[in-house]
């Protein structure tokens, strides 16, 4: 599944995961059952807790096949949204096992319940172009991506 969170996780299972080739999406969607995890993950919004992942928490992530990004919608027990994270990513595919992969890009975006749309990690796709960890064209794809989705966002 297209994940590149790096939480702690005891007990996962993958509920759904298959390619779709419908006219409202062709590519990879995905469903994560978190049914154990040692403690909450939680970031900061607004002042506020806001747990990203927790016991009975499920992910749903869709990686459209023509496009240059994965997005995860992480929700609560309840299937609350409670943030859509979206990987710029460049290579994407499949393994020997049909497990989908992506080659990330580092910048983000994360879309808040109430709207609000923050870049991340724009200091990380910054300092990869200079060390060559991505191309100038990879740079590039990634911020023209990131502009589109923050006009639909």
């Amino acid at each position: 599944m297209c994940l590149t969170h790096s939480f702690p996780v005891k007990d996962i299972e993958a509920d759904i995961g298959k390619t779709l080739n419908k006219e409202e999406i062709v590519g990879y969607v995905g469903i994560l059952s978190i049914n154990e995890v040692p403690e909450p993950q939680i970031w900061k919004y607004n002042g506020e807790d806001l747990i990203v992942c927790d016991n009975n928490y499920q992910w749903l992530t869709i990686m459209p096949k023509n496009d240059y990004y994965c997005l995860t919608v992480m929700m609560n027990e309840n299937r609350e949204m409670q943030v859509c994270y979206i990987d710029m990513i460049d290579e994407q595919g499949y393994d020997e096992e049909g497990v989908p992969y992506f080659y990330d890009l580092y910048l983000d975006l994360v879309v808040y319940p109430d709207g609000i749309v923050i870049e991340d990690d724009m200091d990380e796709l910054q300092e990869a172009l200079p060390k060559s960890d991505i191309t100038q064209q990879q740079y590039e794809q990634a911020l023209l991506t990131s502009e589109k989705l923050k006009k639909v966002c």
